[in-house]
């Protein structure tokens, strides 16, 4: 585990499980400026400073792909197998409070992520999740949970819930989710609005391939590694 500052950190769990019903197998490989997408976003989880760790988690038949990858500190199988909620659960049994991001994120802003591993524990522990909210939406896929989360989505997977989601705005309008504007973590990471949209920017489509992959090319020539 890498040496952090003296404000409390915690591990990343990126979801690779692999799986894209819209763009073909395994998106999270597709090349993006000569490497691999997930690549781009395991770099820049490792660069956020109040990440202790990171880690992969993967389904069995993603393995072989994500293994060559550099800068992860260890992969771990989705005991589960039933999606994104799967994974979360695999990585919470795993690793505790935790650090979630979906793979398919490469423009995610470090300074975001420690704004938003800031917030969780200001928020305290009657929270079991800290989850970013970009409008109308949560981003359960880019969000901190706490270990006691993991036994409500285990109940909420066996009674059928599939839709994390779904399930955290019931949690927040019960009081034990936090949840913050995404506006909020632009001003406490100290970018600009349309620098923290892009920290939640993922890939659906091959048009979203094209627009991100315009986007890093742009980091990659500014020396300060911002876009405008």
């Amino acid at each position: 585990m890498r040496q952090v500052s003296n404000q409390p950190t915690l591990p990343a769990a990126i979801l690779a499980g692999g799986r894209s019903s819209r763009l073909g197998p395994n998106k999270l490989m597709l090349g993006i400026c000569g490497e691999p997408l997930i690549q781009h976003t395991l770099r820049r989880v490792r660069k956020a400073s109040r990440v202790s760790s990171a880690y992969l988690i993967t389904s069995p038949g993603a393995v072989w792909d994500i293994m060559n990858l550099s800068g992860a500190d260890g992969m771990i199988v989705d005991e589960f197998m039933v999606g994104p909620p799967g994974a979360v659960l695999t990585a919470l049994k795993r690793l505790g409070d935790c650090l979630i991001i979906a793979g398919d994120m490469p423009l995610i802003e470090p300074k975001v992520l420690d704004a938003l591993i800031n917030a969780y524990y200001e928020a305290g522990d009657k929270y079991v999740a800290c989850v970013p909210k970009v409008g109308k939406f949560l981003e359960p896929l880019h969000a901190v949970y706490r270990s006691s989360f993991a036994p409500i989505l285990n109940a909420a997977l066996e009674c059928g819930t599939t839709s994390i989601q779904k399930l955290l705005k019931v949690l927040a309008r019960s009081g034990i989710v936090a949840t913050i504007e995404f506006e909020t973590l632009a001003t406490d990471a100290e970018l600009s609005l349309g620098q923290a949209r892009n920290s939640f920017s993922n890939i659906n489509t091959w048009r979203d391939l094209e627009l991100i992959a315009r986007n890093l090319a742009c980091v990659a020539d500014e020396p300060n590694g911002h876009h405008q």
